[in-house]
């Protein structure tokens, strides 16, 4: 069973899943309802490189709440 994705944006100031990440994790979801989409945040991975903290930017957890992938803050 496929439990989630994970996602890198092409351009180092996208933030945000595009819509097509979002399209395959709508797939993913409608077969596990319990699904996630995971992130990669550029500019947060930079600044774990550079500062050797803050490891927890550098990912983004979202869940499917209310028809959309909204991010979960504070994982």
């Amino acid at each position: 069973m496929i439990g989630g994705l994970y996602h890198a944006n092409k351009y180092f100031h996208d933030s945000t899943p595009d819509v097509f990440a979002q399209r395959i994790a709508d797939k993913i979801w409608e077969q596990n309802n319990q699904a996630i989409l995971l992130s990669v945040h550029n500019m947060g991975l930079a600044t774990c490189f550079l500062q050797e903290t803050h490891a927890d930017t550098a990912l983004q957890l979202y869940s499917f709440t209310d028809s959309k992938w909204k991010l979960k803050p504070g994982v």
